[in-house]
């Protein structure tokens, strides 16, 4: 009785094995991925879906906006990276450089909120406002970053900069700060 219930299982095996085979062997290949058209390039064709700053930075140095539009888009930017990276310190944030390091994707995550070849980012690695200025940040605490648009003069601390503080509020330019002393 062994010996038959074992020359069945050997039998079932072999079916399976076969069967197996068989689909495997009728399963259509895939076929490859279109060739990208000439007027697309290698990296466009590779490219993942936008990184969540390029989505919030869409309308960044719109001719149809204004600088403080540009700020407060960066604002979200800023806070979503505190959100996301899930930490008090998402990285060292006190001058523009720093910034764009985390928002490149040095931080504790990992995480890439903008490509190196955003176009708010100069070749110098650095947040520039709608005139191609960098801006200025002044880490006041660990959960407060003031930026800076030195406005249409491309000259930091003159009365037509403009500054959003962390709260989202605009310094007038009647009050705005002179520059640091160190």
């Amino acid at each position: 009785m062994k010996r038959l219930f074992a020359l069945i299982y050997l039998c079932l095996l072999i079916q399976l094995a076969l069967l197996l085979w068989w689909a495997r062997k009728t399963t259509p290949t895939p076929s490859p991925p279109p060739a990208p058209s000439p007027a697309t390039s290698p990296e466009e064709v590779a490219r993942e879906p936008p990184f969540l700053g390029e989505v919030l930075l869409e309308d960044y140095a719109s001719p149809h906006g204004s600088v403080q539009e540009d700020l407060r888009y960066l604002q979200r930017v800023l806070m979503s990276v505190r959100t996301l990276v899930k930490t008090q310190d998402p990285g060292r944030m006190a001058v523009n450089e720093d910034v764009v390091e985390v928002l490149l994707g040095k931080n504790p995550n990992k995480t890439v909120f903008l490509p190196s070849s955003h176009p708010a980012i100069n070749e110098s690695g650095q947040l520039i406002d709608r005139w191609g200025t960098p801006l200025f940040f002044h880490l006041e605490a660990a959960d407060w970053l003031d930026v800076r648009s030195a406005g249409p003069d491309g000259k930091l601390f003159t009365v037509d900069d403009c500054h959003l503080h962390a709260d989202g509020v605009f310094m007038k330019s009647d009050r705005l700060a002179s520059a640091p002393h160190f």
